[in-house]
């Protein structure tokens, strides 16, 4: 009798311990149709395995797979530091199931040069499905029901999007107004005046063609006599450079655009190598 006890005892154990290796390797098997770095959904990982939850909670359990948010999972990426996280734009493709969208941030305005001063925590998603803010894999994203959007981030676009939200952020408007008028050729024409059709709102285009006007407004052009030559002289003379070149840029435009141009030509630099005398 006690040796058909020990014989039914060492039966459960070694089922139990089959059943544990059997969750064990299936977990591996999951664990290892998942790349690392790549979040998915609970219904992705159904086809891999024939207890998601179970094999999910063991990997969970030892570190090899992070629950990010409710339903969203990512096989953990190692480097240098350790666990790094999933990229913003993978983690949002995976919670909107679309690819769809544009990541962007308020920081990337003061890339812009024109004076903008403040930090801003929130990750911006601009998308046609979900609005509010949201955490996801420990961090917060404003999603942004947005009408259009490009694929990736630019200059132009950049100045587009700043304008349209320029009222609404706490930054000193006309500082960078008056910024914007002395960095106004810096951005591509052509580039800047589809991102404005495309996505400006009116106020963002009628800023543009305000300051465009009164940067034109500004350069320092005079009439004088046709055979006044010592007044044309003094009166360039007590310009600076950089009056002198915006006078000319000016007229090269001008003359362009009556020529039925879209684009101007760049101005050629030319660089000569000289000997150095011994």
């Amino acid at each position: 009798m006690t040796y058909l006890i020990k014989l039914l005892h060492f039966c459960d154990n070694t089922a139990i311990l089959s059943l544990a290796e059997i969750a064990m390797k299936n977990s591996e098997k999951l664990k290892n149709a998942m790349r690392p770095g790549r979040v998915y959904r609970r219904q992705d990982l159904e086809g891999l395995t024939t207890a998601v939850d179970r094999d999910l909670k063991i990997l969970i359990e030892s570190g090899e797979v992070r629950k990010l948010a409710y339903g969203l999972y990512c096989r953990s990426r190692k480097n240098a530091l350790g666990a790094a996280p999933p990229d913003d734009r993978e983690l949002v493709r995976a919670f909107l199931k679309t690819d769809d969208f544009l990541v962007t941030s308020y920081n990337h305005f003061s890339d812009l040069g024109l004076g903008l001063a403040q930090v801003y925590n929130n990750c911006l998603v601009y998308n046609h499905k979900r609005s509010g803010d949201i955490a996801l894999g420990g961090r917060r994203f404003r999603f942004r029901l947005v009408p259009a959007y490009p694929h990736k981030l630019s200059q132009e676009y950049l100045l587009v999007d700043l304008l349209n939200n320029l009222m609404k952020l706490p930054e000193n408007v006309d500082r960078v107004l008056r910024n914007l008028k002395s960095h106004l050729d810096e951005f591509d024409e052509d580039e800047l005046r589809e991102n404005l059709e495309r996505y400006g709102r009116p106020a963002a285009k009628a800023i543009i063609k305000r300051v465009a006007r009164e940067r034109r407004a500004g350069m320092p052009l005079r009439i004088v006599g046709k055979e006044d030559d010592r007044a044309d002289l003094r009166y360039w003379l007590d310009k600076s450079p950089a009056e002198r070149v915006d006078a000319v840029e000016f007229l090269r435009e001008q003359y362009y655009a009556l020529s039925g141009r879209k684009t101007l030509p760049r101005l050629a630099h030319v660089v000569e190598m000289m000997e150095r005398p011994s």
